[in-house]
């Protein structure tokens, strides 16, 4: 985990730079995921990483928009949660 250097999101949502983004930190919440200390942390990162693997393949930039804007107030949601799950995992 200390070798882990944060991958800025893109700016704009194109299928190659945002199949990037998703790829380079998937192996981070991965391993959160893995390490996590109970369940409701573990879950809160498996919820992520599901995200992020869609992200990562998704095969067209119109579908990947659409996901990304039919989540993005659930996602708005959960943050806080998902926040307190990576702290749980460092602290």
């Amino acid at each position: 985990m200390f070798t882990y250097k944060p991958v800025s999101a893109p700016t704009s949502i194109t299928k190659s730079n945002y199949r990037s983004w998703a790829n380079a930190t998937l192996p981070f919440f991965e391993k959160l995921a893995a390490d996590a200390p109970n369940t409701k942390t573990k879950n809160e990162l498996d919820a992520l990483v599901k995200i992020l693997k869609y992200e990562a393949n998704a095969s067209s930039a119109k579908a990947l928009e659409a996901y990304v804007a039919a989540n993005s107030a659930a996602w708005a949601k959960g943050g806080k949660a998902l926040a307190n799950a990576i702290l749980s995992c460092v602290g």
